[in-house]
Parts: structure tokens; sequence; C-alpha cells
């Protein structure tokens, strides 16, 4: 959650090619490699060193440094120029495994290892999926990012640079060519292997995912319950039956269900302190 949160703070609406290309202060101080990246987390880590804002001020050092690596390599996966090797790593490495019917279990460094490919894959997910959500809020977030591809289009063109791609304003079909190709060639084939790692990778005894674990308070609840009524939207592109099921320690057991025809939910009772989210997912059958 945390790598989610800071994966593009501080964005300048600018893209690595152009950082380097101009020879930006940011490229120059990263290297010119995955300079945006570099400095979204950088930058989340230099504010978290104010003890009211660091919200890991409260775990183990040993703890707190695996938390740092780890949000390190997640937010590094979300450049674009590593998008192909990290899926093609997951779905080799991860995917491939979760199919194989073998009984040789995997050492604790190599599940490890997968678990942080699947966090890759979840943010990288979460990071172009857009698409997913219902037409207004997908056509929404369309014309915002054209428009920072536009004004980046617009400087290149008073520097009398080539334009990049998509940042030409005067190609009318700048948006729904820019989408469609977005959608088939990259939103699609991540989600496809991602639904294929959750059907085959998911733990048969349990039957489900353990997502995260948070402190919840009221307030929290109710945005949560609005978010998961934008989920009914995304359970039909993606052709999934989601079942949410809230678990609060010591207290009670409650399930939030979307009815896969009417889209009717049912009611939640009240939170406890603590809460553990699971997500059972069933595909229907493709044929």
């Amino acid at each position: 959650m945390l790598a989610s949160i800071v994966h593009d703070y501080r964005h300048p609406g600018l893209n690595n090619n152009f950082l380097v290309k101009t020879g930006h202060e940011l490229a120059l101080l990263h290297n010119d490699s995955s300079v945006l990246e570099n400095h979204h987390i950088s930058s989340a880590f230099i504010l978290m060193q104010q003890e009211k804002l660091d919200p890991l001020k409260n775990l183990p050092k040993q703890e707190k440094a695996k938390c740092r690596e780890i949000c390190i390599a997640l937010v590094l996966a979300t450049d674009l120029k590593l998008h192909f090797d990290i899926v093609a790593s997951f779905k080799n490495e991860v995917v491939a495994m979760g199919l194989s019917k073998t009984d040789t279990k995997a050492t604790p460094e190599e599940e490890e290892q997968m678990n942080l490919m699947a966090m890759k894959m979840a943010i990288k997910c979460s990071d172009i999926g857009h698409p997913t959500k219902s037409p207004p809020l997908h056509l929404k977030w369309s014309r915002l990012i054209m428009r920072e591809f536009f004004a980046q289009g617009d400087e290149e063109r008073r520097r009398k640079f080539s334009i990049s791609p998509l940042c030409d304003r005067k190609d009318v079909n700048s948006i729904p060519g820019s989408q469609k190709g977005f959608i088939n060639f990259l939103v699609q084939p991540v989600y496809t292997i991602w639904t294929e790692y959750l059907t085959n990778h998911v733990d048969s005894d349990a039957g489900a995912i353990k997502i995260f674990a948070i402190n919840m308070k009221v307030s929290d609840f109710l945005r949560l319950r609005l978010r998961l009524r934008l989920l009914l939207r995304l359970r039909l592109r993606l052709r999934l039956r989601l079942r949410l099921r809230l678990i609060v320690t010591n207290h009670f057991t409650y399930t939030y269900r979307f009815f896969p025809v009417l889209g009717k939910s049912r009611p939640l009772g009240i939170l406890g302190k603590r809460a553990f989210f699971q997500c059972n997912a069933n595909y229907p059958d493709r044929n």
C-alpha cells in the first residue's frame, strides 16, 4: 500500500525520455536510470524523515529496512521501460510454477522472491488499470493523461525536438488511437497473466488470497464501501465473480458479496479495530 501511495509522488508531468533528453537535474541526479521512479521513492522517504509523516516509525529497525527495500523494488517496477521484462519473468517463473503439477516445495528464498514478483505485478496492474474502471472514470483519466502528454509535446515543439509518441495535439486520433493501443498492447496482456495467477496459484485449502491488513476506522470503512461498488464494474469487465470476505480479529466474520446478476450487495456490520481482507475469485468457463 505504501508503494502504491508514493509511486507517483512529485511527478513533474514529463516522461523519463524527455528528462534525459533535456539534461534535467533529476536525470543528472539519478544517472538517466528510471529517473522518475527513483525520484518518486527517494522523495517519499525524504519526506518520511519527519516523524509525524513516517507510517513506519513504530516498526522494528530490521522490518523497517525490509519494508523500504520492498517499496523501492515495487516503485522501480512501474518504469514502463522494464515492463515487458517484468511481465515475462513473472509469467515464466511464477505463473508457470503455479500451473505445474510437481510436488516440489519452494524454499523460503524462492517463496520470498515469488511474493515480490507478485507484488510487482499487482502494482503494475494498479498503475495502468484505469481502463478497467467505469467508462466515465476511464474517459476522465484518459483526458487527463493526454493533457499531460500534449503539454510535453508542446514543449518539445517549442524546443524543436522530435515530438514523442502520443504527445502531438495536432494528431486528431491521439486519444482514441492511444487508448486502443494502450489496452491491447499493455493492459489486456498484463491482466490476462494476472488472472491466470489468481486462478492457479491460490492455496487450494484456503481458497483465498490474503490481500492486506490495516487498522480500520469507521470513516475508512465508508470510503471502502464506495470503492467496493466500483469493483462490480471491474468484475463485469474482467468476467470475474468476486467474493470479498472480511474477517475481524476477536469480533466477528462478515461477508460482502457481489451478486452476479442483480449487482446488489449484502450490508456490512460495524467493524472492529483490526481487519484482514480476503478475496475469492471464481472464473466462468471461457469457452
